[in-house]
């Protein structure tokens, strides 16, 4: 957190490495069973990222993924679904049909 804090005092609030640092930060909290800050944390990542970078990047769609993982957490399964389908057809685009990457969203 206080790297967020320090990277968010020193960058443009739509820098790309602050919605790295949040992603990598909702993350840890997933880890630590804080969904509801994990959540918003990836929300706000993946808002960042996908405003900034073009349609099909991977980072999105390794927000897409990472947030699914929290909302599945939570029972929220419909979304998690919608997102990690999403994921899968940007990997898709880019990596070979057997990449751990494209597995990793399949499973």
């Amino acid at each position: 957190e206080e790297c967020l804090e320090i990277r968010k005092k020193k960058l443009p609030a739509s820098d790309l490495l602050v919605a790295e640092t949040k992603h990598l930060l909702g993350a840890c909290l997933i880890q630590q069973h804080k969904y509801y800050e994990s959540e918003k944390m990836l929300r706000d990542a993946l808002r960042m990222r996908s405003a900034s970078l073009p349609p099909h990047h991977e980072d999105i769609a390794h927000s897409q993924y990472t947030l699914s993982q929290c909302l599945r957490d939570q029972n929220k399964l419909a979304e998690a679904i919608k997102l990690i389908t999403e994921c899968l057809e940007i990997r898709k685009q880019f990596l070979p049909p057997l990449h751990p990457s494209v597995a990793e969203a399949v499973g």
